[in-house]
């Protein structure tokens, strides 16, 4: 996470989101700089939420395992 915060880095990740709209409606959020790191919403505000929720399960799980944590601009 380098000298970030933990709140910075998820901020930063957050505004690399990719979000697609499906063709059902709902949202699909690809996270660029956390590799696999993919949800969705069934409303562009609920994929907001659950990319901000992957996002923090992603880092927990590297950070449990030892994983490394990519460096983020």
């Amino acid at each position: 996470m380098s000298s970030l915060g933990w709140d910075d880095y998820l901020r930063r990740a957050l505004a690399q989101a990719i979000f697609t709209q499906d063709d059902d409606g709902s949202w699909s959020v690809e996270i660029p700089v956390l590799p696999g790191c993919v949800t969705w919403g069934q409303t562009r505000a609920e994929a907001a939420e659950m990319a901000e929720d992957a996002i923090h399960g992603w880092l927990v799980t590297s950070l449990r395992f030892g994983d490394p944590i990519p460096a983020i601009v």
